[in-house]
């Protein structure tokens, strides 16, 4: 029978279209039933019947003005219309987001209007397309029907990124210090090779002098391996390649630089101290070939294990703004050790230019040498805190300095030793031979080398023929 205030549903009152439950509706159900439940479980401890025994309120609670029901209530545990009801789970009496069920709607146009003032009476209905259980994963119930009609995603409005690639002028400029720098290395090496006979290069032992200008071109490779990305249709794996080979190129090429350098000073140095009457090139690259080996170690160990590889990554969630380049996960564990043997390198150069200061600037160059050092190390110095404070931020930056850096070190070793050799060739500068040894040539046509303090008969004895070794 109905009492006052209360109204009969039947069973399947809720499902029919007229009486459709309000949104929460399933919460405030469950709200009531909970608050039921919670002053049983009150009444039941006021009046002796409960078993248990109630938890202090002082103890359990930090609200002022709480009471017995509140705290029974909070305890209270089921299965109710959104779900199952626990509060006190560690989420401050609230519901665990776990145990409720959520949807998406589609808010679609029900009627619409053809007159542009009448939009604010367009009527819209809701279409349920997607439902989360509790416990379950995400599905679909009903297609999303976007602005316009579409049922694909439209592109989202606001600004798209580029993707930060490298843009096609900034490439030109790298490739052409590159060619600039082939250009210069190959001109000066095909000068050595004609010009290979003459005194002045037989002073400057041209094998060693065509190391410098390998190496040089060897580092200048590494402009090309950093010069794509994938806006230039380049694949992944290719680009993984050009990460893993950058390094390769780069040290090996420094190496092999100094290393000459070290070799060509060492063996002048060993001939006027007269250690030796006969010096061959061979004699003096062990400690270059040492620098190398432990370097192809170190790379083929990087190579195998935890390579470069080409990681495009995104920077700002909201913009989809993206950034590309060469990672490694332990990469600095091989870096560290690879700049370690190139300042060696450096220092055995700069050591042994040092102690051929007082050697003629045909057979040692120590001025120019000298001079190469320290504009290497000025631009290092100035350059490598701009790169890492620059990478990461702008790819154009970054590529730009990186090319700069490669491009400045491979040109000025060879310019600065072999410029004013060149220049000297046209007569246009002389090159000052007042110290330790010097070149000449007797009526013979044989080139003598005259070590400065000894007399003429000692000074007989160090006839040179020069071509393959040192008397």
């Amino acid at each position: 029978p109905e009492q006052p205030g209360y109204f009969f549903a039947p069973p399947n009152y809720f499902q029919e279209e007229q009486y459709p439950p309000m949104s929460y509706s399933s919460f405030m159900y469950d709200t009531v039933i909970a608050l039921g439940m919670g002053a049983c479980r009150a009444s039941n401890i006021l009046s002796g019947k409960s078993t248990g025994q109630p938890t202090p309120v002082e103890t359990k609670l930090h609200m002022p003005g709480s009471n017995l029901q509140y705290n029974e209530t909070i305890k209270v545990q089921f299965q109710g219309a959104s779900g199952k009801l626990t509060l006190d789970n560690g989420f401050i009496y609230t519901r665990d987001p776990e145990t409720l069920a959520f949807g998406v709607y589609n808010i679609r146009p029900k009627v619409e209007s053809s007159d542009p003032l009448e939009e604010s009476k367009h009527e819209y209905e809701y279409f349920l397309t997607s439902t989360k259980l509790p416990g379950e994963e995400w599905s679909e119930t009903g297609t999303f029907v976007y602005a316009g009609g579409l049922t694909t995603q439209p592109w989202p409005e606001r600004e798209i990124f580029q993707n930060n690639y490298l843009s096609p002028g900034v490439r030109v400029v790298g490739s052409s210090l590159f060619a600039i720098g082939i250009a210069i290395n190959l001109i000066v090496a095909a000068w050595i090779f004609t010009h290979r006979k003459t005194n002045q290069v037989r002073a400057s032992q041209p094998v060693f002098l065509g190391f410098i200008c390998f190496g040089s071109i060897t580092s200048l490779i590494t402009i090309v391996m950093l010069s794509f990305d994938e806006s230039y249709g380049v694949s992944t794996g290719t680009l993984d390649v050009m990460c893993a080979a950058s390094p390769w190129f780069f040290f090996l090429g420094y190496l092999i630089v100094y290393s000459a350098l070290f070799s060509k000073l060492w063996r002048v140095n060993k001939v006027l101290s007269f250690r030796r009457r006969v010096v061959k090139a061979k004699n003096v690259i062990a400690p270059a070939f040492l620098l190398i080996v432990c370097a192809i170690i170190i790379l083929i160990v990087w190579t195998s294990s935890d390579p470069f590889v080409w990681v495009r990554e995104t920077v700002n969630e909201e913009t989809g703004e993206t950034y590309g380049g060469c990672a490694s996960d332990h990469g600095m564990a091989f870096i560290i050790p690879l700049v370690v043997l190139t300042i060696i390198a450096t220092y055995l150069a700069g050591l042994m230019a040092f102690k051929c200061k007082d050697i003629s600037q045909e057979f040692a160059e120590t001025r120019d040498i000298f001079t190469a050092i320290l504009t290497q190390v000025q631009v290092w110095t100035i350059g490598v805190p701009i790169l890492i404070l620059v990478d990461t931020v702008s790819v154009t930056a970054t590529y730009i300095a990186r090319s700069l850096l490669i491009f400045i070190f491979s040109v000025s070793i060879v310019l600065l030793i072999m410029g004013p050799k060149i220049l000297d060739s046209f007569g246009c500068c002389s090159t000052n031979n007042s110290k330790r040894g010097k070149f000449s040539t007797n009526q013979q046509g044989n080139s003598n080398v005259h070590v400065s303090g000894l007399n003429s008969s000692t000074s007989k004895t160090m006839v040179s023929s020069t071509n393959n070794e040192y008397h």
